[in-house]
């Protein structure tokens, strides 16, 4: 099975110097997220340093309408 690429967010930021960054990833506007696999990829100076999948799960209590 192929994986899909779908861009959801991309940002680009200039950093001098050692910083640390803080990143968020947002849900699309007006959807929540499709349950399945999905990968978080970071790229420095035009080259993949980071990878983190991760999997968004139904919620069984919150589908169903109840509070945890």
């Amino acid at each position: 099975l192929q994986a899909e690429e779908i861009l959801v967010n991309s940002s680009e930021k200039v950093i001098s110097g050692p910083q640390n960054m803080i990143m968020e990833l947002k849900k699309p506007i007006n959807h929540t997220w499709p349950t399945g696999r999905y990968e978080l990829r970071i790229y420095v100076n035009g080259k993949e340093n980071l990878s983190v999948p991760f999997t968004i799960i139904k919620d069984s209590a919150h589908a169903q309408g109840k509070n945890p």
